[in-house]
């Protein structure tokens, strides 16, 4: 995903799908899939307009089969773990209990 910065606006539904089956990812540095991607563990990342640096990690994972492998199986992992229902609601809940709690509070002072 070579997106630039001035064009990217939130997370890419495209990448988490293609994460989720295992595809090995190669990103732009652009802010919104900095959540998503850690470079070399479950994606490369390169420099944003950095056409030299992009074909390297193309070259890379083309010449790397276990590294495609590896980062692929890693990515899976994380969007599995990242993205199930389970996470999201724990993550909800906590933001609901805390909000509640804060409004308890305010209301009791």
């Amino acid at each position: 995903l070579p997106y630039r910065k001035q064009a990217t606006f939130g997370a890419s539904a495209v990448l988490i799908q293609a994460m989720s089956y295992g595809v090995p990812i190669i990103i732009s540095n652009t802010k919104s899939f900095s959540s998503e991607v850690e470079d070399g563990k479950t994606g490369l990342i390169f420099e944003d307009g950095n056409v030299k640096m992009l074909a390297d990690k193309i070259k890379l994972m083309i010449e790397n089969k276990e590294l495609r492998q590896q980062l692929g199986k890693n990515a899976r992992e994380h969007i599995f773990k990242e993205h199930s229902w389970e996470y999201v609601a724990s993550k909800m809940s906590k933001i609901y209990k805390k909000m509640l709690e804060e409004n308890f509070n305010e209301n009791n002072d």
